[in-house]
């Protein structure tokens, strides 16, 4: 027997005007009189959704090797469509393995100094050295500064400052978005059609190609050169030296800024909002930062006797800012956590799924309530709600599936983490942030199958601290 069905109030849409504005009433609503496993149609498409607040069926999910975390990516995002082998090397799995093996100390102790670097240069710039400064689109800084991150952590300071690599990463941010809304309502023979014509997307992927080409050619000749010191430490270095194909690699580095910029420039933007919202939160942080590295530790210039570099280690050490990131990412979990592929006929939860079933890992009534009905009236956001649970921000269990879960848990968490840390040290040792006219609309979110974000742009302003 088949997963019972959600009754469709229209023939044509299915459930999709119940979803198209907060999904979680309708969806938590659903598993409450259905159990943790039903169907929806959204137009044409039927999808099974599996509530991850079930344990069990949870547990059974993670480890049924015939629901393909790789095939549902594809559903998700059709790589095939505008990247060179980009349906082969998403499902190969490449570049999770990279991830896995080369994300060690010495690497992220390296990244992690290459984005304090970075973010502090970036924010020096954007602030134009004004002594209050009014940031009218924060998804917009949130989004430039993860892409300037990502840009030379990924690639190096050399094509990091190449003028067009920004623009690149910020068309495929865009795009993305476009393509996981029409890979949810168009049939799949027509989604390739309707991307071939996204000429921005096509144009970005040329123009990156042209650019990574030369570079990772003169990459490999370095490897085999009698200067091994000359050698980056970046991660298109790790994959140059882990994937023979350069095409290959291009779309590699392509899916990386994919998965990257758009979960941590989001999570960037809520953070942004929760720290305006909280002076208090604000100085205990920078507390524990000075007790942790010292004053004036965020001078670039500073030799590394007078103040510890900030490492791996020492944000380790910062138990209330991991608790803060932790807690955002609890209450700000976008409402679909993953989408899986049935690749075979199995069953979960008693019911039987088809090949090509599409599943919806649905996190919402596992993850935090803060900003369910926009009152924070239920669970309400609690930053150091994790200090003494031993429980990390990137640790992933069965009640925190922000990163995934079980063998497919995210590989690339760690610098995530890493970036979100970095960049809230940076802020906040040289700024005091607070929403214009004491604004509190950003306790409010906007939810949609994918994303929660703040439910309105607000100007929050940055004035310096000395």
């Amino acid at each position: 027997m088949e997963p019972p069905l959600v009754h469709q109030p229209s023939f044509l849409l299915g459930n999709a005007k119940q979803i198209a504005n907060n999904p979680i009433p309708f969806l938590s609503g659903s598993s409450a009189i259905l159990g943790p496993v039903f169907r929806i149609r959204v137009l044409g498409k039927t999808f099974v959704v599996v509530d991850a607040a079930d344990k069990a069926t949870l547990a059974a999910l993670m480890h049924n090797d015939a629901l393909s975390l790789s095939l549902g990516g594809l559903e998700t995002m059709r790589f095939d469509c505008f990247l060179k082998n980009g349906a082969k090397v998403h499902t190969d799995g490449r570049n999770p393995a990279i991830l896995r093996r080369r994300f060690q100390a010495a690497e992220l102790d390296h990244l992690a100094q290459t984005i304090r670097t970075t973010a502090t240069e970036y924010v020096r710039k954007r602030m134009h050295h004004e002594q209050a400064y009014r940031e009218a689109n924060v998804a917009d800084f949130a989004l430039s500064l993860v892409a300037s991150l990502s840009s030379h952590a990924f690639l190096g300071d050399s094509l990091a400052h190449e003028p067009a690599i920004i623009r690149i990463f910020k068309t495929y941010f865009i795009y993305a978005e476009i393509i996981a809304m029409l890979t949810t309502v168009l049939p799949s023979w027509l989604v390739p059609i309707v991307v071939f014509f996204l000429y921005p997307l096509h144009a970005a992927t040329r123009e990156m190609t042209r650019l990574l080409i030369p570079r990772i050619k003169e990459r490999r000749l370095q490897e085999f050169s009698d200067s091994p010191s000359t050698v980056s430490m970046d991660l298109l270095q790790m994959m140059v030296q882990e994937e023979p194909n350069d095409e290959n690699l291009v779309s590699q580095s392509l899916l990386l800024v994919v998965a990257a910029m758009r979960n941590t420039s989001l999570a960037l933007t809520n953070i942004l909002y929760e720290l305006a919202l909280d002076k208090d939160l604000q100085q205990r942080l920078r507390r524990e930062m000075v007790e942790t590295l010292g004053e004036g530790w965020n001078d670039i210039v500073s030799s590394e006797e007078q103040h510890p570099e900030l490492t791996r280690i020492n944000l380790a050490k910062m138990v209330l800012l991991d608790s803060f990131v932790r807690e955002s990412l609890f209450q700000n979990a976008k409402p679909i956590s993953t989408v899986r592929v049935a690749e075979s006929d199995t069953v979960l939860g008693g019911f039987r799924i088809k090949k090509g079933s599409t599943l919806l890992v649905y996190g919402a009534n596992l993850h935090g309530k803060a900003y369910w009905d926009g009152s924070e009236t239920e669970g309400a956001f609690n930053a150091s709600q994790w200090l003494s649970s031993n429980k990390h921000s990137t640790s992933a269990s069965s009640d925190y599936v922000v990163f995934g879960g079980s063998r497919t848990v995210c590989p690339g968490r760690h610098f995530g983490i890493l970036e979100l840390k970095t960049v809230i040290c940076v802020l906040l040792t040289r700024f005091e942030m607070e929403f214009d006219s004491g604004c509190t609309l950003g306790s409010k979110r906007k939810f949609t199958m994918k994303h929660v974000e703040p439910l309105e742009p607000l100007h929050i302003r940055f004035t310096k601290l000395r």
